[in-house]
């Protein structure tokens, strides 16, 4: 059969002008655009149908489209039975804050406990870089886990992330990671640079990649952060997804999961499985937590460690002068004092916590 022989099978569901693809209101029609897209495809193409990354989520060849049809199928048959209710979780984190460990923690678990086995392939998604900005989620991404897992990204606060959150009935996480440490990580994260005039990729705030090459002064680049509009947008996304994420969410602060991993494990296998606690729960779970520390990271030639290993709760005593952390009081003050979402931010972090009056890493 030819790829592009459409089928005159019409869908109960079918509504004119609400398919994904941009065809006609008519299955006669329709018939007549493929012709049409067939006959200019024969005419333009000069042979060479080589891959293009950025077009990786579209079927190549013959036996992909009929597998993408297959799964849709199958996708919408489980959004409709409530399928992902229990088998699929959608977590949403700051860089640098043990997230992907979380989100590798809460798939060994749905495996431990039966909820997701996979037949398609891997149970956990986490395709996301640090260059790679996430500004929204889409279904789409049921055709990588069709049977449930984690699906993890850098995401901004999103109205229709919060939709299908709601009609999957699935569960959010959102992982965060107090400012100041966050400061510091992301400065080791991103300072080996060797471009100029262009923007490095943050989820959170755009950087300009001329204040992060390798020649610049430590102090110096992490003023850029503080000053420049990075630390706003950090406290002013900690404070949305606050804002929004509703009951049907776990909230994991980076400090309370280094100060009692087991008390962390216990509260992602109660939430997310309503599972007591055993040993044999813990000992997977630290099987799966992995921290750079114990692979040195400080061999990471693509970071910058300037005062040691990030990963720590309260790096940022030896990555700032008293000068920068004042600095950052100054913004964080002024944050809660003229932001309309701060108190949002106030459930996350103790005002005490955010202007450092007491320790937030207990």
């Amino acid at each position: 059969m030819d790829i592009l022989t459409k089928t005159k099978t019409k869908p109960p569901s079918f509504v004119p002008g609400e398919r994904f693809y941009p065809l006609f209101n008519t299955y006669e029609e329709d018939d007549k655009c493929v012709l049409a897209l067939k006959a200019k495809l024969d005419n333009e193409c000069s042979g060479d149908d080589s891959h293009i990354s950025y077009l990786k989520h579209l079927p190549e060849t013959e036996f992909e489209s009929r597998y993408l049809h297959l799964m849709a199928k199958l996708i919408r048959h489980r959004i409709r039975k409530k399928f992902y209710k229990d088998r699929l979780v959608i977590m949403t984190s700051m860089p640098k804050s043990a997230s992907k460990a979380t989100a590798k923690t809460i798939a060994a678990l749905q495996n431990y406990h039966g909820y997701v086995e996979s037949q398609f392939g891997q149970s956990i998604e986490t395709q996301f870089s640090f260059g790679t900005v996430e500004t929204s989620f889409n279904a789409d991404i049921l055709l990588r886990l069709p049977d449930g897992g984690v699906w993890h990204k850098h995401l901004q606060p999103d109205a229709k992330l919060l939709q299908i959150v709601s009609e999957l009935k699935c569960k959010l996480a959102v992982v965060v990671r107090h400012p100041l440490d966050h400061l510091a990580a992301i400065y080791a994260q991103t300072s080996v640079l060797n471009i100029e005039n262009t923007f490095v990729g943050n989820p959170i705030f755009l950087l300009e990649s001329k204040n992060f090459l390798e020649t610049q002064n430590k102090d110096e680049v992490i003023k850029y952060l503080i000053m420049e509009g990075y630390l706003w947008s950090v406290l002013e996304w900690i404070a949305a997804w606050e804002r929004i994420r509703g009951e049907n969410s776990f909230l994991s602060r980076y400090e309370d999961v280094i100060a009692d991993q087991e008390a962390h494990f216990s509260r992602l296998n109660t939430f997310f499985f309503n599972k007591p606690m055993d040993e044999n729960v813990l000992e997977l779970c630290l099987k799966q937590f992995h921290y750079r520390k114990k692979e040195d990271p400080l061999k990471d030639k693509n970071r910058r460690y300037d005062a040691g290993w990030t990963g720590k709760t309260s790096i940022y005593k030896d990555y700032m002068t008293s000068n920068n952390i004042s600095l950052y009081e100054k913004v964080t003050k002024t944050f809660l004092e003229a932001h309309p979402l701060a108190k949002y931010l106030l459930r996350v972090y103790s005002k005490s916590e955010l202007l450092l009056l007491e320790e937030y890493d207990k």
